[in-house]
């Protein structure tokens, strides 16, 4: 009779969890390591968020306020965000590193879990410690350890649902693995809808390579079981008259009412759609030029690489059908990548990484930290700052917010009023407000015609509120009377405007408006009556 591990590591003289340990954590290329390489890499990520070099971008300040008002779902995402802005901010307080330390922390567990993928996958310690190392090179994972939406609990629980969905399916009897798997989908559908994918990606797989475990009871288990953490989408949105439904079919295309086919439209969605996917995948692109010398093809072979290209594969043609028919966000595959990477390392790992390719890499390295440090060296005045201007440098919205605050403070140094309330016509500028401001002050946002719904519409504004209170500041992208509203004379206390530069360009003009009696602005009062 064949001896277990354990029945063998006793016969040694070494109890089984001192093995794994001994495996785990002294080998060259050991668990401990990838730690000490991600936890270090992540204390640097920390001590330049804590600079404050870079404010909160406007969806991690929204998904924060969240945080202050705790649901069980919300109207564009699910709760996972919130709960753990909730719980950070909890822990440290209000600050942009205890927002971003949760994508500092998740970061490291994803690669944690990147590792034990890849050493399930090919039974190899060097593999899974490269594909690991490796993650710090490209632009999606390193965007994702560093701001905090919902692309990063959504990364680390797609990784760990395939990776228990992997050992499911190797183990004669995997319910145990099953049930995890169940877990892990579950908690990443309380992250972001993505994870939905995962039902007919791995309804797919079974069908094609696994039919027996189609015969049994354990991917049916997972599957039900899973589908159970959607019960909070469920009720919120019954509660909410399916708004929730709305805005995916919205975010999907199925209520696209005019869908625009024309050849130049079509063009320049695919452009972007497939330029940001090369953009977020550099390396793979570096990797490309020396495709002769690794060979692809003949090194690509086995069923753990087909497992991890059918993922992506799947993903990938959906999402390339959609830019067809409406604008897709290039982040949205972001969390489809992150596997693959290990396909990466194999390759890369197959043969001795040729000049070339390091010098590659080095090059990669050095433009990303060009791009990422644009703002510190602005803020030294080094000539590199330069390459990019102000107009076109993507670190821009990630600029001003806490002057804009400033100023709003400033300006409602002219209420005599000790509870004022606060308004704008833009959910990023009432988020941004209601984190940076003193006090860190609930800013509501009015309803404007055609533009997209948002949460804050679903909290609404409390009219009651404004009756009794009257005075408010309004804090507008454009000057008030282009949306039609009108002070009466002698309502206006004061009125104020601020432009916001980076690299010397103007990156938005904001305007403030004092009111005495807020409820009596024309055009303004009928709508706070929808509420």
């Amino acid at each position: 009779m064949k001896k277990s591990y354990k029945t063998y590591y006793k016969a040694k003289g070494k109890t089984y969890l001192e093995e794994v340990e001994r495996t785990l954590f002294q080998k060259p290329y050991s668990l401990s390591k990838v730690l000490l390489l991600h936890i270090g890499v992540g204390l640097f990520k920390l001590l330049y968020i804590v600079s404050g070099i870079q404010n909160l971008d406007f969806e991690e300040a929204q998904y924060w306020t969240w945080s202050k008002h705790l649901d069980i779902w919300y109207y564009s995402k699910p709760p996972m965000v919130a709960y753990l802005n909730w719980f950070s901010t909890w822990l440290f307080g209000v600050h942009e590193w205890s927002v971003r330390i949760n994508a500092v922390v998740l970061s490291v567990l994803t690669a944690v879990a990147v590792y034990y993928l890849a050493l399930e996958l090919y039974k190899s310690a060097r593999l899974a410690f490269y594909a690991s190392v490796i993650l710090l090179f490209f632009p999606g994972f390193v965007y994702t350890s560093i701001y905090f939406t919902t692309d990063a609990p959504l990364v680390l629980f797609w990784v760990l649902s395939w990776l228990f969905f992997w050992k499911a399916i190797k183990a004669e009897n995997g319910i145990k693995y099953w049930l995890l798997t169940a877990l892990f989908v579950g908690l990443g559908l309380l992250s972001k809808y993505a994870l939905l994918f995962f039902y007919p990606i791995s309804f797919l797989y079974l069908w094609l390579y696994h039919k027996e475990k189609l015969k049994q009871p354990g991917y049916y288990l997972c599957v039900v079981l899973s589908l159970l953490f959607l019960l909070p989408f469920v009720i919120w949105n019954m509660k909410h008259q399916w708004v929730g439904v709305g805005h995916l079919a919205r975010l999907s295309g199925f209520l696209q009412t005019s869908p625009t086919f024309t050849i130049q439209k079509i063009f320049a969605r695919q452009m972007e759609f497939l330029g940001g996917q090369l953009a977020f995948n550099l390396p793979i692109l570096f990797l490309l030029l020396f495709w002769r010398k690794y060979r692809w093809a003949r090194v690509i072979s086995q069923e753990a690489d087909r497992f991890l290209l059918f993922q992506l594969t799947f993903i990938f043609l959906v999402f390339f059908g959609l830019a067809f028919f409406k604008r897709v966000n290039i982040n949205w595959l972001l969390f489809a990548y992150v596997p693959i990477y290990i396909v990466v390392a194999r390759i890369l790992i197959s043969k001795p990484i040729y000049k070339g390719i390091q010098i590659s890499f080095l090059i990669l390295a050095f433009l990303f930290a060009l791009f990422f440090f644009q703002p510190a060296l602005t803020l030294l005045d080094i000539p590199l700052s330069r390459v990019m201007s102000g107009k076109v440098d993507p670190n821009k919205k990630l600029q001003g917010w806490p002057n804009l605050a400033l100023v709003a403070e400033a300006n409602l140094d002219f209420l005599n009023v000790e509870s004022p309330l606060i308004f704008s016509e833009s959910y990023r500028v009432a988020s941004e407000l209601s984190f940076y401001m003193k006090g860190n002050p609930d800013v509501y946002t009015l309803p404007i015609p055609s533009r997209r719904k948002h949460q804050f519409d679903i909290w609404g504004i409390p009219a009651k509120d404004v009756r009794t209170s009257g005075a408010a500041l309004l804090v507008t992208t454009k000057p008030m009377d282009s949306y039609g509203w009108e002070s009466t004379a002698g309502n206006m206390i004061h009125k104020d405007s601020l432009t916001l530069y980076y690299k010397n360009h103007p990156i938005g003009t904001y305007y403030f408006y004092l009111l005495n009696d807020f409820y009596k602005v024309k055009g303004i009062d009928a709508r706070l009556n929808r509420y």
